[in-house]
């Protein structure tokens, strides 16, 4: 990769640091249209950490079936020290 390759690719990377920021302190699913796009971008190009899959994830699920949620959510936490 040559030094200008770098620098683009650098440039590039600093459009997903807003919606990083979002996904971090994710509570709830309030993406625009142009954010659904960078997180397909993002998971396309192996952007996402595990913790911000995971989020996601979570999020995604708990909006598809919230009455669910909260149990589903006490099954996992025990295994992922990590959550609140």
């Amino acid at each position: 990769m040559s030094v200008l390759e770098f620098v683009v690719f650098d440039i590039n990377l600093k459009k997903y640091s807003e919606i990083k920021e979002k996904i971090k302190d994710l509570e709830e699913i309030d993406f625009t249209p142009k954010e659904y796009n960078q997180i397909f971008e993002m998971a396309g190009f192996d952007l996402l950490s595990n913790s911000e899959m995971r989020s996601l994830i979570l999020a995604f699920c708990e909006k598809l079936n919230p009455e669910l949620s909260p149990r589903e959510y006490d099954k996992i936490k025990d295994h992922h020290k990590d959550l609140p």
